[in-house]
């Protein structure tokens, strides 16, 4: 599966699921096609000692990787449900914005936890132009600090942390469907779930026993769950779809709750995969999305998103910069097959027309590429552009600085930076940072872009001095 380019870099990753007895793992292909796969137990109840828990992780991790073989670092992780807790919260508005606001302003309210000792995130379950409605998740820190210092050990790199009830509501499979129960049966719990159009409404579950020799119980489960959600929509759902899952999943199972409810039971169905690994595929198979999208939960930690979003940002920068030294180079090239001969003390290095650069990757193969700047350095090794100049300014971006777009004006000398900062103290940085650098002159910040404290949108202009020939 591919990262959505949003603040990921593009790269493949692999699915992890994590349950209180065992780490399975799986990779796809873009058919979603399993080519990988590993499983490796760990001592269940461990997760009452901390150290002992972790260490336990690192060991069955470190044989997870030696057995599946995984050519990327990158997973995505489903949690146990056991873990999650959810509430419906909403708010009198139609503003996105104000609902976020609103939101975080109440998050300790929500759950018997204090607020920053649990990972949060929300996905959208209604919005009219008067109220929003939210899935509100939290899953307290001491679940997923040990997983993720786990995968840190081994040099793993998590992108996602997820309930497994919300990454199964994910697959085709449920998304087609009105409404259905959706019950993950493991080896020491269970959990019960409705799902419609791949949206997971509400779900209870049962920490004592697997419920896999208890079809009673399963039962009255499903029943008050239903109670429950036709109390808040003041409707009777006279049919639903029952899909079972997990490692104690079986098609006895689902004929025994069929018989039972007097509704279609079956055992959910994913390219004939072990119900044990559904979880893991359904991580590896479905788009993982960033913690601010509203359709989907990933509680993935702040300090870590903020990571991966900086860390793209620079290499995206760095990759553009490269990009337009080639293409800058494949100027000169075509020049000089025209007979346009450079005189170095009258003429400069131009880039192609029009005067401010514009890059289109599509326009040229790689390996036409490669070849002509091979060419062009053994001509010229001692020509240099405005590359030079970019790639200083770059390097005085700082980390809370994101930069989204620049362009550059080779009559003028002239380049601009668009991008967002966390505060304005971060602009003023970046500005004196190109100050220092000795590169630059008149650079230009207009005084909106200081008029805002925090989340600030700016653009800034500067001139580079000329490029040596």
């Amino acid at each position: 599966m591919i990262l959505p380019a949003s603040f990921f870099e593009t790269t493949s990753y692999f699915g992890l699921s994590v349950s209180r007895a065992s780490l399975k793992a799986v990779s796809v292909a873009g058919n979603q096609q399993v080519i990988a796969y590993a499983q490796q137990p760990i001592v269940e109840g461990s997760g009452n000692d901390t150290a002992a828990y972790t260490a336990s992780l690192v060991t069955a991790l470190e044989h997870i990787k030696t057995q599946g073989n995984f050519t990327t670092p990158y997973v995505a992780v489903v949690l146990p449900e056991t873990y999650a807790f959810s509430k419906e919260f909403s708010l009198p508005t139609g503003n996105m914005a104000e609902f976020a606001e609103g939101l975080s302003w109440q998050i300790g309210d929500l759950f018997p936890f204090a607020a920053d000792s649990i990972y949060t995130d929300w996905k959208l379950l209604s919005q009219t132009k008067d109220k929003i409605t939210a899935l509100v998740v939290a899953i307290p820190q001491n679940r997923i600090d040990p997983i993720r210092n786990a995968l840190a050990t081994v040099k793993l790199f998590p992108v996602s942390f997820e309930p497994a009830i919300s990454a199964l509501s994910r697959i085709s499979t449920l998304k087609d469907k009105q409404l259905s129960v959706l019950i993950d049966i493991n080896q020491s719990d269970h959990s019960i779930s409705l799902i419609e159009g791949g949206i997971s409404l509400v779900t209870t579950t049962n920490l004592n026993h697997s419920g896999e020799n208890n079809l009673a119980e399963l039962v009255s489960n499903i029943q008050q769950l239903l109670i429950y959600h036709q109390d808040k929509v003041k409707a009777v759902a006279k049919q639903y779809d029952i899909i079972v899952t997990g490692d104690k999943a079986s098609d006895a199972m689902a004929a025994s709750l069929q018989a039972a409810l007097s509704q279609p039971a079956s055992m959910l169905s994913i390219n004939a995969i072990n119900p044990g690994f559904h979880q893991a595929f359904a991580a590896a198979a479905s788009q993982i999305m960033p913690p601010e999208d509203t359709a989907s939960i990933n509680l993935l930690p702040v300090d870590l998103r903020d990571w991966y979003q900086n860390h793209h940002h620079l290499t995206l920068l760095k990759t553009t910069a490269r990009v337009l030294t080639i293409l800058m180079s494949i100027g000169i090239l075509v020049a000089l097959g025209n007979g346009i001969f450079l005189n170095s003390k009258e003429s400069q290095l131009a880039t192609p027309t029009p005067a401010e650069a514009t890059i289109n990757l599509g326009e040229y193969k790689p390996a036409d590429i490669v070849g002509k700047a091979n060419r062009i350095i053994t001509l010229f090794p001692q020509k240099t552009g405005p590359q030079e100049t970019l790639m200083i300014a770059i390097s005085a971006v700082p980390p809370t600085v994101k930069i989204e777009s620049f362009a550059y004006d080779e009559t003028k000398q002239l380049w601009q930076f668009i991008g967002s900062a966390g505060t304005r103290d971060d602009i003023l940085l970046f500005k004196a940072n190109l100050e220092s650098s000795g590169k630059f002159s008149q650079i230009n910040l207009p005084i909106g872009a200081l008029t805002t404290k925090e989340n600030v949108d700016f653009s800034i202009e500067f001139t580079g001095k000329p490029a040596k020939l």
